[in-house]
């Protein structure tokens, strides 16, 4: 009888040890859904930015387009090489101040497209959290660690703002 009483309790232990590992994995699993859906939101307005050169208008353009619920701050565009990697705002620098949702034009002056050279957009902007966002000319979005306006396009406030149009598309 005690041999059966032992095995029982050996048993009872076992099972609450496998009760204890599933809370505890199923804990863990709870907090990498909550950090993932936290990374995720934080993202969320600046995948809702972005910028294509448009060649339809009297002048070479940057459309930019804002799909998010908020405005997005401090932006600026540019023209960039695409192989010229890891350089932004290496062409002319095109500052805003608030852009609302929709969709917008920049027309500016460009040289041309050279030999050997693939040009596409840039934007760099401050979303509704003040966090700082580049997304370079090859499309890549970057979290900033600051404000990238002055330290990587060297433009300083106050900046005249461009001239920018909604566009109906």
């Amino acid at each position: 009888y005690r041999e059966i009483l032992k095995n029982i309790e050996i048993i009872n232990t076992l099972i609450n040890l496998i009760s204890s590992f599933g809370t505890i994995v199923a804990l863990f699993a709870l907090g990498y859904q909550i950090i993932t859906e936290r990374m995720r939101q934080k993202r969320e307005q600046a995948n809702k930015a972005s910028t294509w050169l448009d060649d339809s208008y009297e002048k070479q353009s940057i459309v930019i387009y804002n799909s998010s619920n908020y405005p997005i701050y401090e932006v600026v565009v540019s023209i960039d090489d695409v192989y010229d990697e890891g350089t932004i705002g290496s062409g002319e620098d095109h500052c805003i101040d608030i852009l609302p949702l929709g969709q917008y034009v920049v027309e500016m002056e460009f040289d041309g497209f050279g030999m050997n050279h693939v040009f596409s957009s840039s934007i760099t902007f401050r979303d509704h959290f003040n966090r700082y966002w580049t997304r370079d000319a090859r499309g890549t979005l970057v979290k900033e660690k600051d404000n990238v306006i002055e330290k990587k396009r060297n433009i300083y406030r106050p900046y005249m703002s461009t001239f920018f149009r909604k566009i109906n598309k």
